[in-house]
């Protein structure tokens, strides 16, 4: 059997990605600025005490990082659980 290394690759690679959506999905939740009410549905990527940032990313795999400052109380206290969570 011939196989193209460079469409195995690509396979491969999609696989991946598709394998990544469905829990990506699950993940996202509406992530609201506490001053303007604006709103993003993101999936929570990390979050850094010591700067008290949080890093969030939409659908598009686009990341953002926030003060959490900005946030709702919501979102602060699910940061919070986060960050107290066990690692996996």
């Amino acid at each position: 059997m011939n196989t193209n290394p460079r469409k195995t690759r690509l396979l491969s690679l999609a696989a991946l990605v598709l394998s990544a959506l469905p829990a990506f999905a699950e993940d996202t939740r509406m992530w609201t600025d506490k001053a303007s009410g604006k709103t993003i549905d993101a999936a929570y990527v990390s979050a850094d005490a010591k700067t008290r940032t949080v890093t969030i990313m939409n659908k598009e795999g686009q990341q953002f990082t926030l003060p959490v400052a900005r946030l709702s109380d919501a979102d602060v206290e699910f940061i919070r659980a986060k960050l107290q969570a066990p690692s996996t």
